[in-house]
């Protein structure tokens, strides 16, 4: 997996920590197998198959390189595979010197040297997965390097042809294909990419379901609908907590194809993942937009108490926007309070006519993304103009400062989950940290900081640390492992001489 994929969860999960992710040493594990193959006699059947130990030091001879990452803001990395192809033939290289990555080309032959076997994983930063699985990848021995050296060309193992549905109920089968050229056919999108500040972090779900990455080339939203069928879809299996396919460029993609579909009263009745989206008749997208009878009239307050099973298919009727974003709006029950604000993704973006005020109708579906509740797919109806719901006030500042996800489950009882999605005001609190290279500064405490975001507003001049706000107001919003303060204009944002 890329650098940039990597990011999504270490980097910005952690600040930055990513040397702290990768702690496996350079030294030879101590219980290596003394059978294990070494020098000219290893393979990256070896390397993939538990033959060789992690820690262990490893040579690749007469390797073709099948993938190299050069897009996005990490860069450098390889993927090599026994030219015999099949499963376990292929492995990332990770940290080889950059200027002699970027002199080779797909369909390269190279002998690897001087790297040694690690298996990545984040485990001891944090995050809020948990998961015995890891990414096989060959790494640079502690104070070392590792030497790649071109010895020829040769043509590249043709795709395997796999089931993604396969692959994603079965961890072990997904492993074998880690590193691997596959391929799957006849596959859906069932959710189209998100626009991303980081182009290298963008993905959406095909058929099974499986995650396509944006690692090693643009996956950008206009190109790619929810229902667009493919008859294959190519790239390199990648896993970095759930296993991934990261094609290399848009020749991995061609339109066409026979997809099947879910979207009849018999297939939305018969108790079957017809389309293997990971969904079952009225959990299914299709089923819901298809059958009236699919769709559940209720309250952002049941969504966010978990009175509504994400999958579900719901009206919300009445609700207030509260904020409006270049793809999202937030939208509260207008009585307001906790448990009263939600996220919206729209299926054509936001109206220009939608403003803070707007009484609208919303019929989506109740998603759970990466521990945000979410309301997907949405269509929005303008109903009339009413009054944006009063900021609430939350008096310990602290409380917006949840840790709660990070152990591992979204619904963890947190002082800030009750005001997710929520119009938010706290007061009289200094800045900790200034912007970070992605917009975000932090107030209150240094043990317990609030995160302030710029998705629809960049405070200028920059906070410093020291800076009193007597207000700010904004959005509630959980991304990234903390939850975050979304101000809408300069008018959430009033600066003062000097804090309690």
């Amino acid at each position: 997996m890329s650098h940039a994929t990597r990011s999504r969860f270490c980097l910005f999960l952690l600040l930055g920590v990513i040397a702290g992710c990768r702690d496996s040493g350079g030294d030879v594990s101590a219980d290596a197998r003394s059978d294990a193959p070494s020098g000219d006699d290893q393979t990256i059947y070896d390397v993939q198959n538990g033959t060789i130990q992690p820690g262990s030091p490893v040579t690749l001879r007469g390797v073709v390189v099948t993938a190299l990452d050069r897009f996005g803001e990490r860069t450098g990395e390889l993927y090599v595979s026994e030219l015999a192809g099949g499963p376990y033939s292929g492995v990332l290289v990770f940290g080889a010197e950059r200027s002699v990555v970027d002199t080779l080309a797909v369909g390269d032959l190279v002998d690897i040297e001087g790297g040694i076997l690690d298996e990545f994983d984040c485990a001891p930063c944090g995050t809020p997965f948990s998961d015995a699985q890891t990414l096989t990848e060959i790494t640079p021995a502690m104070g070392g390097a590792i030497i790649v050296t071109k010895v020829g060309t040769a043509a590249v193992p043709a795709p395997t042809l796999v089931e993604p549905w396969v692959l994603a109920g079965d961890p072990a089968e997904a492993e074998k294909w880690e590193g691997v050229l596959i391929t799957f056919e006849n596959v859906a999108v069932l959710r189209a990419p998100r626009a991303e500040m980081v182009p290298d972090r963008a993905e959406f779900d095909v058929t099974g379901p499986y995650a396509v990455s944006a690692s090693l080339t643009e996956l950008s939203p206009d190109a790619f609908s929810r229902g667009d069928c493919f008859a294959s879809v190519s790239g390199i299996g990648g896993y970095f907590y759930e296993p991934k396919l990261l094609p290399r460029g848009a020749g991995d993609f061609v339109a066409g194809g026979t997809c099947v579909t879910e979207d009849s009263a018999e297939t939305c009745a018969n108790g079957v993942d017809d389309d293997r989206n990971g969904f079952v008749d009225c959990a299914d997208f299709s089923c819901q937009t298809t059958l009236p009878e699919c769709v559940v009239a209720t309250t952002i307050t049941d969504v966010q108490t978990g009175m509504v099973a994400a999958g579900t298919r719901v009206l919300l009727d009445d609700v207030v926007v509260t904020a409006v974003a270049a793809d999202q709006l937030w939208v509260q029950d207008a009585a307001g309070g906790l448990h009263s604000g939600v996220i919206v993704f729209p299926l054509t973006p936001p109206e220009d006519s939608l403003v803070p005020g707007s009484v609208v109708d919303v019929e989506g579906q109740v998603t759970e993304y990466f521990c945000t509740t979410e309301i997907e797919d949405a269509v929005v109806t303008a109903v009339s103009v009413g009054l944006v719901p009063l900021p609430l006030d939350v008096a310990d500042v602290a409380a917006l400062h949840d840790p709660a996800p990070m152990a591992g489950a979204c619904d963890a009882a947190g002082t800030a989950e009750p005001y997710e999605g929520v119009l938010v005001r706290i007061r009289d609190v200094s800045v900790v940290a200034a912007p970070d290279m992605y917009g975000e500064w932090t107030v209150g405490a240094a043990i317990a900081p609030v995160h302030v975001d710029d998705v629809m507003h960049d405070a200028a001049p920059a906070p410093a640390p020291g800076d009193c706000f007597f207000e700010i107001i904004g959005v509630l919003h959980y991304s990234f492992g903390v939850f975050k303060i979304e101000p809408r204009s300069a008018d959430d944002l009033v600066r003062g001489d000097g804090c309690p």
